[in-house]
């Protein structure tokens, strides 16, 4: 009894360490995105068109697993847009990106 109630302990203990570690990733991903979304803002107000800045913020975008699906997509698409004013052939990789990363976690990631 005494074995099975440490067991039962233990088990408890992982997993509240368990739900602290995705309580931060989940905290730690949504204050990037929205860090994101204020630079998204930010490059756009001033006209950045650095491809390596741009191609950053991309990536790190499709990084973000917790973020709901539409949430990103907008975010996603207001810098695609953008991107499109400079670049279309950049703005072309990652719209296809986006759709592959759709398509493999679906419009319902966050769940």
């Amino acid at each position: 009894m005494e074995k099975e109630n440490k067991e039962n302990y233990r088990n408890i203990v992982i997993f509240d360490d368990v739900k602290k570690l995705c309580d931060i990733v989940f905290r730690k991903s949504v204050i990037e995105f929205a860090f994101f979304s204020l630079e998204i803002d930010r490059l756009k107000q001033e006209k950045c068109e650095s491809k390596s800045v741009v191609d950053y913020i991309f990536n790190r975008l499709l990084s973000l697993r917790v973020i709901p699906t539409e949430n990103l997509r907008c975010s996603y698409y207001k810098l695609l847009n953008y991107t499109k004013t400079f670049d279309k052939e950049l703005a072309s990789k990652y719209e296809k990106l986006f759709i592959e990363y759709i398509d493999k976690v679906g419009d319902d990631n966050y769940e």
